[in-house]
């Protein structure tokens, strides 16, 4: 007697959304992982160190909230976010690249642009994730002696500057991420990136050429939004003379739509890349 035999249906692979979601939970714990994330974790909390330090050499308490802002301006919008999203975005997909584990993924069913948004998502959760924290630590070891009330009456700067993390966060990764399948040498063409273009040109002579860079439109939030972004942002005070200053608003959703663009490019880009057999050879 012959019985019937059912055959599950094979589950159906998942849509765009679904798979860039899919590899999006999963990247994160490739990204961060070892000595890169004790090393990012580090460089981020490089200003908490300086303050604490100061502290135990008896130096003055400092300017409180300004002095705040004044880190965040010089030493988080000018090396230190640029650096960590670097790393981040080089290692989302250019590891399994130089590794060849990338070949596994033709074994699943999944598109090669839900993987590059999966990855491009992890990179700036990963980035938020071990700058924000860093941004809070500075902001309380700065505030923390005057007392909770000082703390309170700041916050709203403390959450300007966080939104300024998740902008970083996003624009800064789609950079990098494509900066990572176009070139072998990501990292150290992102750094040439970051000192030539992000740091002088987005603070030399007043020009449009500065629009182009992330870390003016993250400085311009900043010292639109609080008084003491604009005491201390005296090399803003030019571009607005120059009437090159846009509104929070236009900084914002120009930086969204540019990481839209980038990360749509590195999409297109990583389709028609040739994954070779060999670790390495991509």
């Amino acid at each position: 007697m012959i019985h019937a035999v059912t055959l599950e249906k094979r589950p159906k692979p998942p849509g765009f959304v679904g798979g860039a979601l899919r590899v999006a939970r999963v990247a994160p714990f490739r990204v961060l992982r070892g000595r890169r994330l004790l090393g990012l974790a580090l460089f981020a909390f490089v200003p908490v160190l300086l303050v604490l330090l100061m502290r135990v050499e008896g130096e003055p308490r400092g300017l409180g909230v300004r002095m705040f802002v004044d880190m965040t301006t010089n030493l988080h919008l000018t090396g230190i976010f640029q650096v960590v999203l670097l790393f981040l975005g080089a290692a989302a997909i250019g590891d399994d690249i130089d590794d060849g584990t990338i070949l596994y993924q033709r074994l699943r069913p999944l598109r090669r642009g839900s993987i590059v948004w999966g990855r491009y998502l992890a990179c700036a959760l990963s980035g938020a994730v071990l700058l924000a924290p860093a941004t809070v630590a500075l902001y309380v070891a700065q505030l923390a002696d005057r007392g909770v009330d000082a703390l309170l009456e700041s916050a709203p700067i403390l959450l300007t500057v966080l939104w300024i993390v998740v902008l970083a966060s996003l624009a800064y990764s789609a950079v990098f991420v494509l900066l990572s399948l176009l070139f072998r040498r990501a990292v150290l063409i992102g750094l040439g990136l970051t000192i030539g273009w992000e740091v002088l040109v987005s603070r030399s002579v007043p020009s449009n050429a500065a629009l182009g860079t992330v870390s003016f439109h993250l400085r311009s939030i900043l010292w639109h939004s609080t008084s003491e972004g604009k005491e201390l942002g005296r090399a803003m005070e030019p571009f607005e003379e120059a009437g090159l200053i846009p509104t929070p608003t236009a900084s914002a959703v120009g930086l969204l739509v540019a990481a839209l663009v980038l990360v749509t490019a590195a999409s297109v880009v990583f389709g028609r890349k040739e994954l070779k057999e060999q670790p390495g050879d991509a």
